[in-house]
């Protein structure tokens, strides 16, 4: 279900991304939420990766190294 809502979600964006501009770059005006620098902004999309793997890893049980094995 979740895979059809997310389809159906970017299949009624698209169309509307043809005459919006997406406010990024050289593009960027307010009125579209907070404005963050690009370093930050950065930051914030790539530390969920580390942190979630630090986390299997302290995790343990294998489960890094599980895969494939019946």
């Amino acid at each position: 279900m979740a895979v059809q809502a997310w389809a159906a979600l970017g299949a009624l964006t698209l169309p509307v991304l043809f005459f919006v501009s997406a406010p990024y770059g050289k593009l960027v005006r307010g009125g579209w939420g907070p404005q963050i620098s690009g370093r930050l902004g950065w930051f914030l999309q790539e530390i969920p990766s580390p942190i979630m793997l630090t986390c299997a890893y302290l995790r343990g049980g294998g489960v890094l190294w599980s895969y494939g094995r019946a």
